[in-house]
């Protein structure tokens, strides 16, 4: 999924030094375990 992410950024001149570090992926799972499913509580 990463190399995905990187192909896509880069096809708009965007490169990423090191992209397990900059790229996260997140869940309905994490986000319903975690903040009982409010993703606008998630992300603030």
């Amino acid at each position: 999924m990463r190399a995905l992410v990187r192909e896509k950024l880069a096809a708009i001149d965007i490169r990423l030094s090191d992209s397990r570090r900059q790229v996260g992926f997140d869940s309905e799972e994490a986000c319903q375990e975690e903040n009982r499913g409010k993703w606008k509580e998630r992300f603030s």
